[in-house]
């Protein structure tokens, strides 16, 4: 939820002592609905204090924990509808998960240096569960599919091709 959080599973998953192979990030929540031009401008700082800081203060964090491991560990963030199209009726959720994507595309630069490999499998859209199976779409990806993808990306040791900060759910490994 915050910097406090974040350093207590840093410090927790320090004291398993063992080697942190991955990370896989992924907020999860029911996205506020809404025109942004009906809130307060306060609402936006808002949503990025729910919805971005908590990306942050992960990273800031666990990134190390991958760094001191020396396995070249992948650190997953879950995207989210949104990202890069505005989402009718969801825009405090658009404009949240596009600051996100670029938090990551900046983390990726930054984690470099850590030997880290910072990515986000995007989704564009809401992703089906066993709670909104029912009324989920066709197109909607499984979670279990989007589960499995990520776990590829943090176990993706060597790549033929340039590692990409973005990586599409449907281009997945």
């Amino acid at each position: 939820d915050d910097e406090a959080a974040a350093e207590r599973l840093a410090g927790a998953i320090r004291a398993l002592e063992r080697p942190l192979a991955g990370v896989v990030l992924s907020l999860c929540g029911e996205p506020p609905r809404g025109r942004v031009l009906d809130q307060p401008a306060r609402e936006l700082n808002r949503r990025l204090e729910l919805d971005l800081l908590p990306h942050q203060a992960a990273a800031r964090h666990l990134l190390p924990l991958l760094s001191e491991s020396g396995r070249n560990g992948g650190y997953v963030v879950i995207g989210s509808a949104g990202t890069d199209h505005p989402w009718a009726g969801y825009g405090y959720r658009s404009i949240a998960a596009a600051a996100i994507a670029m938090l990551v595309r900046v983390l990726h630069n930054e984690a470099r240096l850590l030997g880290v490999r910072v990515q986000m499998l995007a989704v564009s859209r809401p992703v089906k569960t066993e709670e909104n199976h029912g009324c989920a779409c066709p197109g909607w990806p499984d979670a279990n599919q989007l589960a499995r993808q990520a776990l590829d990306l943090v176990d993706q040791i060597e790549s033929r091709h340039p590692v990409s900060a973005m990586v599409r759910f449907a281009e997945a490994l």
